[in-house]
């Protein structure tokens, strides 16, 4: 049962070298600790996934507008928009949980995992090949698919000498050189990166799968020797029961292990709470909105304070004011004030969040890292999968919404090349300078800063909402964990008992994988008045938490209170003002249209965020109630349902957050807001006819 000599044991990550190094190049694989790296790193991936990868689906979004309605060609351009839109979604793991994408792999590297004898190691090099082969095969067929596109034009004649190898559009004119080169060589590395990329993501998947069938072969391997074993020493009565059930726990520990790997059981990872807003804080802090966390000013505070005055001063605040000396100077004339109004009123509402993130910036700091007191850390696996789902939340949010704000500004940038109704290039944006735009290089400065001004605007502005969403969503989580501690009051407060009585015992078994299912057993074992004696302690452990959870929505509504009603006003203006310029349109399928669409959804999916997660902290505190009936309570004394009674009562009053101490964050208000909006927009827009009628 030893491995044969001079052969190097096989390590199952080998088997994954070639697909981590291509991660790496492409921007995938993001470093762990390195600061300095990781800024260097980040910026690589901008260049290749941003510029090459991005910029091809929003090219073929664009040219899908372009040719709405013909069937032909909205087929020739949908396969591949669709097959990158597919590879947007099962990129989000490696972008937005880099960490938990690398645990998994990691797991490969426990101890459980090594082979052990000759016949493992010939299990792990089948499977080490297998996945080494499917990588091969699969790169393969998409390196030959995007060579056949890459020279089908050249050699095709009847296609045309200025054909591109795919449908995209493309801002300059094609059937000339070198422009036609130029555009030939993006397409074909946006789509050779497209395929590679999903090429990897698939076999590294599947990798991990094929990996997970092999340890299981491995474990069948290790039980059937396990009972050989048995058999033999039984036959020579020198059994040693000792070793055997070491060798079955060993087993069991394998399986367990298996388990997490397939499951890639972030329930079983101990993550921090606040990691799940690490990409709101990153774009905060690059734009001059979140100062180094340090107890005392240093020398860092000063110059980034330095920094913050010239970013948001150059990039917002002066960019705030051009809005508002456009909105004055269009004074009168309805359709410009609208169109110059939508994005400042938007920007007028995030001066007011600013505002309050700088006032309040270290007690908003000292509430993230509550989240991870030990009141609010989950005790079983069940909890640790209610703050997993929770942070998963509210890393999607923020994800949705950060794609939302930039493709619209995406389609901002491009809309003025496409759509032009004069001899020159209008710029994206209302706003006033104090020279003419339409000179060179006038115009392409401003035309520069307004996009750079509207895109750093946008994510910084959807990064200060969505972190206040992600909080609630947490405090949404810690009512869910607090009804799960309620419902197993009883299970919870025998398996303390049984802690307790191991660690006085001294016992060689491990509590987490025998307690439980040996509860009913040991039961027994505790009198009534041990168990309801540890049942009032968890309980008291619960009515803490609860308080805390109470206290800490208390302190977020204290904070940000006056932002929401910033937000919830501005949004009402904005629905209306954007309703407003869509039926201005003289026809529906333009860029413009859709990226006024695109803003209008994301100002809506905005409030519905804080609309909806409060409206669940609500409904989840309220029912607090029903998972302290079901813990039992009527087993033990009146004492202890006293307790009992008193909670329930007073969970019956649900927590709640308010906009300014006058609406409910609530789906009611939500659709009231959506209700005046269009009041709003039906006497703006009856306005606009009258004076057209005049």
């Amino acid at each position: 049962m030893t491995s044969a000599p001079n052969v190097t044991k096989p390590n199952p990550k080998d088997s994954f070298a070639i697909q981590i190094k291509t991660f790496w190049i492409i921007g995938l694989w993001y470093p762990e600790k390195d600061a300095d790296s990781k800024w260097k790193y980040y910026l690589h991936s901008f260049i290749v996934l941003g510029l090459f990868y991005t910029s091809l689906l929003i090219s073929q979004i664009v040219y899908m507008i372009q040719v709405w309605g013909d069937i032909e060609e909205m087929v020739a351009v949908m396969f591949l928009m669709v097959t990158i839109v597919g590879e947007y979604v099962k990129m989000y793991p490696f972008v937005c949980q880099p960490a938990t994408v690398k645990s998994v792999l990691n797991e490969l590297d426990v101890g459980y995992f090594q082979a052990r004898s000759t016949k493992e190691e010939e299990i792990l090099r089948r499977c080490m090949y297998i996945v080494l082969r499917n990588f091969l095969l699969f790169t393969s067929a998409c390196a030959i698919t995007c060579i056949i596109w890459s020279i089908y034009p050249v050699i095709d004649e009847s296609s045309g000498s200025y054909t591109l190898p795919l449908k995209a559009w493309i801002p300059f004119d094609t059937n000339r050189s070198p422009q036609y080169q130029i555009a030939y060589m993006y397409l074909t590395i946006g789509v050779c990166l497209s395929a590679i990329i999903n090429a990897l993501i698939d076999t590294y998947i599947t990798g991990l799968i094929i990996h997970a069938g092999a340890q299981l072969d491995i474990l069948a391997n290790r039980l059937e020797n396990i009972k050989v074993e048995e058999e033999i020493n039984s036959t020579m009565l020198e059994m040693n029961e000792n070793n055997l059930f070491d060798s079955i726990v060993y087993c069991v520990k394998h399986h367990i292990a298996i388990i997490k790997m397939i499951g890639a059981d972030e329930e079983y990872l101990h993550v921090k709470p606040r990691t799940c807003l690490s990409i709101n804080i990153t774009v905060l802090r690059v734009f001059g909105l979140w100062f180094p966390e340090e107890k005392q000013r240093t020398w860092r505070s000063h110059l980034y304070m330095l920094y913050a005055i010239f970013a948001q001063g150059g990039l917002y605040y002066l960019y705030m004011l051009s809005e508002i000396i456009a909105v004055i100077k269009a004074f009168g004339n309805i359709e410009k004030m609208t169109k110059a109004s939508f994005l400042c009123t938007t920007h007028i509402a995030q001066t007011f969040k600013v505002y309050y993130l700088y006032k309040h910036f270290n007690k908003i700091v000292n509430l993230l890292n509550e989240l991870d007191f030990d009141i609010f850390t989950p005790k079983n696996v069940k909890q640790t999968k209610i703050l997993n789902w929770a942070m998963s939340r509210a890393r999607s949010d923020s994800a949705i919404l950060l794609i939302m704000g930039l493709l619209t500004c995406a389609l901002w940038a491009i809309f003025p090349f496409i759509e032009k109704s004069t001899d020159h290039i209008p710029l994206p944006l209302s706003g006033w300078y104090p020279f003419d735009t339409h000179d060179y290089p006038n115009f392409q400065f401003v035309f520069c800063y307004q996009l750079i001004g509207a895109t750093v605007n946008a994510i910084t502005n959807i990064s200060l909402d969505t972190t206040a969403t992600g909080i609630f969503i947490h405090i949404c989580a810690q009512i869910d964990i607090l009804g799960n501690a309620l419902e197993n009051l009883k299970r919870d407060s025998i398996e303390s008992l049984l802690k307790k009585k191991q660690e006085k015992n001294k016992s060689s078994i491990n509590t987490a994988e025998n307690s439980l299912m040996n509860v009913d057993k040991e039961h027994a074992e505790f009198t009534h008045d041990e168990l309801e004696a540890e049942m009032i302690n968890t309980f008291r452990n619960c009515v803490i938490h609860h308080e805390e959870i109470i206290r800490y929505a208390a302190d977020i509504e204290e904070i940000f209170n006056m932002c929401f009603l910033a937000q919830f006003t501005a949004s009402i203006i904005i629905i209306c003002l954007t309703m407003f310029q869509i039926s201005l349109m003289a026809t529906f399928f333009s860029i413009e249209f859709v990226s006024l669409v695109l803003y209008q959804a994301c100002i809506i999916f905005e409030l519905l965020l804080y609309c909806w997660h409060g409206n669940e902290m609500i409904l989840k505190s309220t029912a607090l109630s029903d998972a302290i009936y079901y813990s039992e309570w009527y087993e033990f004394s009146p004492k202890f349902s006293r307790g009992i009674i008193l909670l329930m009562a007073r969970s019956s009053k649900p927590i709640r957050v308010t906009s300014g101490k006058f609406f409910l964050l609530s789906l009611s208000t939500f659709t009231a807001i959506l209700r005046c909006s269009w009041s709003y927009f039906a006497v703006l827009n009856s306005m606009h006819e009258e004076k057209l009628n005049e």
